[in-house]
């Protein structure tokens, strides 16, 4: 029977009818995600979280752009290149119900599956040349073409700004429990900024970017083999690094991201070199110099700035992240920002890997 969180006339107008079985699906932070199935299909809905992002006809012209340009580039493969939007039976990419949520349909990819952490170094590798096609099939795309639908996204000082003014509002409980990790963000803010500067110099190129490039946005094939970067809600104008940075958060780190036991949350070194050759076999011919140069460094700038988003929510009495107990945030928090002390200690081997890739 298909799940009353799902309204039926979202169902109809796709054609769906009222034997159809909906399940909730995935792990992800952010919508609320479902498998329906009927007889002979399968389709993934979603309830967009407009509270983040508002503009939801944008996030969907965004989507259409990039996955039909990547469609027009591959047309032998007999695996799907890319996501696909299903539309309603009047042409629609997305609707809206009585309550005011947006919903939306995408095709379900038969034999896939995602993971959280990589199970060994060919996953790894698997997963970064799939980021790296994703890059290779969208060069030539304009960037400037897409909706900026997360402004400042990854932008360390933005999100410098939030942290202080949720420091500022946040219950003094709150702050005595995350005091640590306060600290830690103070000592190191400044040292970490240098991405920002680079953007704004114009010193690394704007291109198409994922923005959460993370393993389990990987569709895998029943052999682990990548098929295609799925979740791309915040595709948009953007630095590469970004995305290399928060892959290898994932992709490089056995442990969850809301380990608990900081001692298991540590880079992986093979892990980083098979995602890093998996990657830069699509890329190497396309990346700019200064990209190359500061390929080692991204791991620990984006691990931090997603520590810091967890450490933010966190003060903010979790707002933004759907959470399964009240110290998730902060969980996830020390996690991300442990991680953060390993890549940084670890760039020197970073690099030296980076660099023998790439000759």
């Amino acid at each position: 029977m298909v799940s009353k969180e799902i309204p039926e006339f979202v169902l109809q107008v796709y054609g769906i009818g009222p034997q159809a079985r909906a399940l909730p699906f995935g792990s992800g932070h952010i919508h609320r995600t479902f498998l329906v199935s009927e007889v002979n299909r399968q389709f993934i809905f979603q309830r967009i979280n407009h509270h983040i992002f508002t503009d939801v006809d944008a996030l969907m012209e965004n989507i259409c752009a990039v996955t039909a340009y990547i469609r027009e580039r591959v047309t032998e493969d007999k695996r799907p290149a890319t996501i696909e939007v299903v539309k309603t039976q009047t042409g629609l990419t997305h609707v809206q119900d009585e309550e005011g949520y947006w919903w939306r349909a995408l095709a379900y990819i038969g034999g896939s599956h995602t993971v959280d952490v990589p199970h060994n170094t060919q996953m790894a590798y698997e997963a970064g040349k799939t980021l790296g096609r994703f890059y290779k099939l969208l060069d030539g795309f304009q960037p400037q073409h897409l909706h900026v639908v997360l402004p400042r996204f990854h932008e360390l000082g933005y999100r410098l700004q939030q942290f202080h003014t949720a420091l500022e509002n946040a219950s003094e409980q709150r702050k005595a429990r995350a005091a640590e990790l306060i600290r830690l963000v103070k000592e190191k803010a400044d040292s970490l900024l240098w991405p920002d500067r680079l953007i704004a110099s114009n010193a690394l190129p704007l291109r198409v970017v994922h923005n959460d490039p993370k393993i389990n946005n990987v569709l895998l094939d029943e052999m682990d083999h990548g098929i295609c970067m799925i979740d791309l809600d915040t595709v948009m104008p953007g630095c590469l690094l970004h995305d290399f940075g928060d892959a290898l958060r994932t992709t490089a780190n056995p442990a969850a991201e809301d380990e608990t036991d900081l001692t298991k949350v540590r880079p992986d070194i093979q892990l980083f070199e098979a995602y890093t050759q998996g990657f830069l076999d699509q890329t190497h011919s396309m990346l700019f110099s200064a990209e190359k140069e500061y390929l080692h460094r991204a791991p620990a700038f984006l691990t931090f700035v997603i520590a810091l988003r967890f450490l933010t929510d966190y003060l903010n009495n979790d707002v933004y992240y759907h959470v399964s107990h009240p110290e998730h945030n902060l969980e996830r928090a020390r996690a991300q920002f442990a991680l953060y002390q390993g890549f940084e200690e670890s760039e020197p081997k970073l690099k030296e890997i980076v660099d023998r890739i790439l000759h």
